[in-house]
């Protein structure tokens, strides 16, 4: 059978240094790993409409713009942007810490300019692209009734990260949906009680295991606070997903 051929990769370059565009552009068209189409804004502001109007597969972005810099940029095209919409750094800072921090906060990837190939960059948008994309497949369908479920919760798949969860949540641990969705659940649980909220999670998602459980444990905000709540982990089984857990946080009862 012949192989498939390889989706066409929609790119939205954000990048004011027109020199940069031409040497990205150039790049690009010595590389043969995939069909791409590329298009290029120039400030913060025409990403922000272009994100909110159109669809791309990434984002390749610069760190440096006229109306925004460093991890601001990314902090803004993560709040516009799609979550299953990769964000691939593509900078002239050759900063390890920058290029951690950047990852940390939601980017996909970090690339330096002068030190990466045409090959490098389709790579990193293709793999981050495949990647969201194999996220939103395994995340519980819209219109699955858990919408109108007004407390605290998440999904957790077998992969033990978290697929989907409600503002609720994101309220009371005070992060945003793109920093949760995607990231191990065990990143919002305080470490002393890691090992036992876990091992308890994993039971409940394994065949033959309790359908349900109440577990004691505490979670972590953005800023690291701690915070008492019982988990109620639900395992759900359906035709056209792997299982996966339904987790309700709610505040532990009052003693007495």
């Amino acid at each position: 059978m012949p192989g498939t051929e390889p989706k066409t990769l929609r790119l939205l370059a954000i990048e004011d240094d027109p020199t940069d565009q031409s040497w990205m552009m150039v790049l690009l068209e010595e590389s043969t790993l995939c069909p791409y189409h590329i298009s290029f804004v120039s400030s913060m502001a025409d990403a922000e409409v272009s994100l909110t109007v159109g669809e791309v597969d990434a984002v390749l972005l610069d760190l440096s713009l006229p109306d925004s810099w460093g991890l601001e940029s990314l902090k803004r095209v993560l709040a516009v942007a799609p979550p299953s919409t990769p964000i691939v750094v593509l900078t002239g800072q050759d900063d390890q810490m920058l290029g951690l921090q950047a990852i940390e906060k939601g980017a996909h990837d970090y690339l330096v300019k002068g030190k990466t190939t045409g090959d490098a960059i389709l790579r990193a948008c293709r793999w981050a692209a495949a990647r969201a994309e194999a996220l939103e497949r395994r995340m519980p369908k819209a219109g699955s009734g858990l919408e109108l479920v007004e407390a605290p919760w998440m999904c957790v798949n077998g992969e033990a990260t978290v697929s989907m969860v409600n503002p609720a949540l994101l309220s009371t641990l005070q992060h945003t949906e793109t920093e949760m969705l995607g990231s191990p659940v065990a990143t919002f649980i305080a470490p002393q009680h890691l090992a036992d909220t876990m091992r308890s999670l994993r039971s409940v998602i394994s065949p033959g295991g309790p359908p349900s459980m109440a577990i004691p444990s505490r979670l972590l905000t953005a800023d690291k606070a701690t915070l008492p709540r019982v988990l109620t982990a639900m395992r759900v089984t359906g035709l056209e997903s792997p299982d996966y857990l339904f987790v309700v946080v709610t505040e532990p009862r009052p003693v007495g």
